[in-house]
């Protein structure tokens, strides 16, 4: 009996006799030993994140070391230590290291020290010009500069005043046909009839009120046959930002300068999903333009196989096809002009026939045969290497067991006759050989047997 090197497990040797006890034995020393396995394991630190407790230690770097490795405190003491120097700017300070001059030139001088301590003023002297004039040294200027003031209080962006549909505006000079004024719109009219000073205002040559928009600028000039105002044409229009592209700019009578929102399809988009109204399929394509094109003169729209039907995978279709990029699969094949029965195929194994799965029933025949020598009540095992469908083992004619699934005898030779034997205390085989998935088992009867062959056929 062996024992094995580290927990002394017992080995048993082909010529011991197998002793329960031992089996158990064993399996009671391997207990304890994963019991304290066990027991040991929830006192280890995980090796992902461990939560460590107590004063863990680890190994000191090299100093500058400059990696993932771990910093224990002397590592830290010693980089510090050797950190002789800061360079850099300050995130924070109450003054300058050194302060600075601040000074004036040219006509105006002065000058104060500045070191960031708290706010400085500067006193300024101006230099004295050679002479000086004044508007009524000049004839006629103060009268030329009323009556241009009189026409730029006009052409000023001024605020409108009143309301979004009836708004007031500041006009010193006279009204005439084409007397321009701008403005700055103070409320969104949304397209509603507006007037300007009680007068209405009008798209160009129209009788349509315009759009007007919060903080935009506008330009209208009074139209004298009318009695009204027409805002000065800068666009006309209808479209609207989803209708642009979105790298270009349009007008429209609602505004100036707006951005498309339109986006320009690649030449090659694949499709957004594909359904199905139970006819027909219909793909949905993301929203766009589709200008650009594949070299051809033509955008290309793609789907996947899938997409187009969910069906068209490999295993759907037959080996050597391909449909929409998707190769049949190996095993997917005709096999209408298959023969085979079950009686013609190994037990254990099936085939496809005509489309149908067929399962054999025909054993595969292996065959073995040796001899076996054994003590009087030995149990002798024989390792064929499959399991046999009918065993016989014999001695020079005289004791002869067969098993199968036929038949099962123990029969002994009497005066050249085989007759059934039910337990002679004298007999060869005490049992008829016991058939094992990887051969068969035999028990000696009441004497040695050397040399008995054996047949085994599986």
């Amino acid at each position: 009996m062996l024992t094995t090197t580290n927990y002394g497990l017992k080995k048993p040797e082909g010529t011991d006799v197998v002793n329960i006890d031992d089996f158990n034995g064993n399996a009671d020393i391997i207990d304890t030993k994963l019991k304290e396995i066990n027991s040991a394991l929830p006192l280890k630190a995980p090796l992902d994140s461990p939560g460590l407790t107590g004063t863990p230690t680890a190994p000191t770097q090299a100093a500058g070391d400059n990696s993932t490795k771990i910093a224990n405190t002397a590592f830290v003491t010693i980089t510090v230590a050797n950190k002789t120097s800061v360079s850099g700017n300050a995130g924070t300070a109450t003054k300058l290291q050194t302060p600075r001059n601040i000074a004036l030139a040219g006509d105006v001088t002065g000058s104060a020290n500045f070191d960031g301590s708290g706010n400085i003023s500067i006193t300024a002297t101006v230099a004295d010009d050679s002479h000086n004039h004044i508007i009524a040294n000049v004839d006629g200027l103060q009268s030329a500069l009323d009556s241009i003031d009189t026409h730029l209080s006009d052409m000023v962006y001024q605020t409108a005043g009143g309301s979004a549909t009836a708004i007031t505006l500041a006009i010193k000079g006279t009204l005439v046909n084409g007397y321009p004024i701008t403005f700055i719109a103070s409320a969104n009219n949304g397209g509603a009839a507006t007037t300007i000073n009680g007068k209405k205002l009008y798209k160009p040559g129209t009788t349509t009120s315009p759009n007007l928009i919060s903080g935009k600028a506008y330009t209208v000039w009074y139209n004298s046959t009318g009695d009204c105002f027409f805002i000065k044409a800068s666009a006309e229009g209808s479209v609207i930002a989803g209708h642009v592209l979105e790298t270009d700019t349009f007008s429209n009578d609602s505004d100036t300068g707006i951005q498309g929102t339109l986006k320009n399809q690649p030449a090659l988009v694949n499709v957004i999903n594909v359904g199905s109204n139970g006819t027909n399929k219909y793909f949905r394509i993301p929203y766009g333009a589709y200008l650009n094109n594949n070299g051809q003169g033509y955008p290309e729209i793609w789907a996947s196989a899938t997409q187009i039907d969910s069906n068209i995978v490999s295993g759907n279709i037959k080996a050597g096809t391909n449909i929409c990029g998707v190769q049949g699969k190996s095993s997917v094949v005709d096999t209408a002009d298959a023969t085979a029965t079950e009686s013609q195929i190994l037990s254990g194994f099936t085939a496809w026939v005509n489309g149908n799965k067929i399962t054999g029933n025909q054993f595969p025949l292996s065959i073995a045969s040796g001899t076996i020598s054994m003590t009087a009540g030995q149990i002798t095992t024989v390792n064929l290497g499959f399991s046999p469908k009918v065993v016989i083992v014999s001695l020079n004619n005289v004791g002869l067991c067969i098993s199968s699934p036929i038949v099962n005898k123990h029969l002994t030779y009497y005066g050249g006759s085989y007759e059934t034997w039910y337990g002679n205390a004298s007999s060869l085989f005490a049992n008829i050989p016991v058939i094992t998935p990887t051969g068969f088992t035999i028990e000696g009867g009441g004497r040695n047997v050397t040399n008995a062959n054996y047949y085994a056929i599986g």
